[in-house]
């Protein structure tokens, strides 16, 4: 897939508004050692989404994913240009979370589990025919 259209799809299905092409200074997973956190990353691969960073509550010394470090949370760290995908999908994290980010005016979050859509859905066409060769 073109990685401009699906970052295009992945916005606009997460609910973002404002300018889609918009590049954050970090894009944090947040919740990255959970449970649903896997198949989200999967979800995000080559797309801008895709974090570089990594926040979990319950991160250790040596929790790593794709050989980054997971750490704990560092809210204070945040600024207008970085933003947090949020990975859990517990409705009880979900407004935790939400709570948090209101109240500490936190802007730039999206839900992962907010992106319905498969690019598939919208360009057929581009998966119908793909063969990939050895």
């Amino acid at each position: 897939m073109i990685p401009a259209i699906k970052d295009a799809i992945t916005y606009w299905s997460a609910g973002l508004r404002g300018e889609p092409a918009k590049r954050y200074a970090r894009v944090i997973g947040y919740g990255a050692l959970g449970k649903s956190a896997k198949s989200a990353l999967k979800h995000l691969e080559d797309s801008r989404f895709y974090p570089d960073t990594f926040w979990d509550a319950a991160a250790e010394q040596h929790s790593e994913i794709d050989g980054k470090p997971v750490s704990p949370p560092d809210f204070e760290s945040l600024t207008d240009d970085d933003l947090v995908v949020i990975l859990p999908k517990s409705e009880a994290a979900k407004h935790e979370i939400m709570m948090f980010f209101k109240a500490n005016s936190i802007k730039n979050y999206l839900f992962v589990q907010n992106i319905k859509l498969k690019p598939r859905d919208f360009f057929p066409e581009l998966y119908e025919n793909c063969r990939f060769n050895p």
